[in-house]
């Protein structure tokens, strides 16, 4: 039986994982937990993962995805996340589709876990469809500035599972995501900073959890 503490945590780490398809960092994990060592919050991942809950790559303490009996702890909870996003939906539908999510940031770095940290909505009507499919991170890094994206800009996404080489998109690898300009050579897919500081990020067509979340379509700056 799991403590209260760990049944709250592996409800937050499923509310993101079935909102979005991403799991927090630690450093979401501490916020969510409200203590200030990561040794902490490491601690309680790792007491999911002793009963099971929890699974992680060894070297990789930030590669970690729920289990099987996760997911079957968690089936009622993402039946109530599905109904309160279709809700979500329809309200957006109803607002004239003006707003859209900002759903958290992502790193314009080295690969990264991509953390869905709701933080209000973006009225940008006027710019892009704001429909279901399209979100915004806010991007942390500047491996993209040849590319006009900056540290701190928000980005805008559209949902889709397939790109076009020397599109930016949003990619998704053994859980952790960045953003990059998208092409294929050969059997690779090649993830292409536009910095000189950072090298090609290159990863086999076929590697069983690559994933393309989306093609960047906007940036909003404030300046």
């Amino acid at each position: 039986m799991l403590a209260e503490k760990h049944k709250s945590l592996l409800e937050f780490l499923g509310s993101y994982q079935a909102s979005h398809g991403f799991l927090p960092s630690v450093r979401e994990v501490m916020a969510f937990l409200r203590v200030r060592s990561t040794n902490t919050a490491q601690y309680h991942l790792r007491q999911l993962e002793a009963e099971g809950y929890v699974s992680r790559k060894r070297g990789r303490a930030r590669a970690f995805h729920l289990t099987e009996r996760a997911r079957e702890a968690l089936g009622a909870l993402g039946r109530r996340l599905s109904e309160a996003s279709g809700r979500a939906a329809d309200a957006l539908a109803a607002a004239g589709r003006r707003a859209i999510p900002l759903l958290g940031r992502i790193t314009a770095g080295s690969l990264d876990l991509a953390v869905e940290d709701p933080q209000g909505t973006l009225d940008l009507a006027e710019f892009v469809r704001a429909d279901n499919a399209t979100f915004a991170l806010r991007v942390e890094g500047d491996s993209m500035i040849g590319a006009g994206i900056y540290d701190g800009d928000l980005v805008i996404v559209r949902r889709q599972a397939t790109l076009r080489d020397g599109e930016i998109g949003v990619v998704l690898v053994d859980g952790e995501t960045t953003v990059k300009y998208f092409h294929r050579e050969g059997d690779r897919i090649i993830l292409r900073p536009a910095n000189d500081r950072y090298n090609d990020i290159r990863i086999p067509r076929h590697h069983p959890t690559l994933e393309i979340c989306g093609r960047v379509i906007g940036v909003v700056r404030r300046v």
